[in-house]
């Protein structure tokens, strides 16, 4: 199961569950108030030590940066691709998956 630590507001959160959708993927949801400081409570910062979402759990291993998180659900979700068709570019794909 992917678990999602994130904040409706944040932009790189928002990326990530772009993704997520594209790709049809189900998520366990775990919202991180971000304005009332939850991503200072120590639980938390076991997940991300650097304090801030969005963070991905699956099959115990944690990844912490956005577009890292992308490029790890391309690999590990290879059924629906974000990635271009085309192969003669595809810096195409990567530059969405990291946007």
């Amino acid at each position: 199961m992917l678990s999602l630590y994130h904040n409706a507001a944040s932009t790189c959160s928002q990326k990530v569950r772009l993704v997520l959708a594209g790709k049809g993927l189900e998520f366990e949801s775990h919202e991180i108030d971000l304005i009332a400081g939850e991503q200072h409570d120590p639980d938390y910062v076991k997940l991300n030590a650097n304090h801030v979402v969005p963070t991905l759990v699956h099959n115990g291993s944690v990844l912490i940066e956005s577009s890292l998180i992308n490029e790890y659900l391309e690999d590990a979700f290879p059924e629906v691709s974000m990635l271009s068709a085309d192969p003669a570019n595809p810096a195409e794909g990567r530059q969405r998956l990291d946007r």
